[in-house]
């Protein structure tokens, strides 16, 4: 099995943390609505918003080999794993 190389940006904005992960034609973004997004990069539409953590998530990461499998973690201590072939 071939491992997927993931590329994580940080973006700063008026005081503002934006952290990006890359995940072949995905990209996953955090969100203070203590939301996850991941969006198309090809099209920029959102195809999915994943809720469910209590506070703001702070960390994100996509599995090493399949894209549809992320782990999150939240300012809560609360942490997340994620199938995004389930809606």
């Amino acid at each position: 099995m071939r491992r997927i190389q993931n590329i994580a940006h940080v973006y700063v904005w008026n005081g503002i943390i934006l952290l990006v992960v890359v995940c072949r034609s995905r990209m996953a973004t955090l969100h203070g609505d203590h939301t996850i997004r991941i969006t198309e990069i090809s099209s920029g539409r959102n195809i999915q918003t994943l809720v469910g953590h209590p506070r703001s998530p702070w960390s994100v990461e996509f599995h090493k080999y399949h894209c549809n499998i992320l782990v999150s973690g939240c300012l809560a201590g609360q942490v997340r794993i994620w199938d995004l072939t389930v809606s």
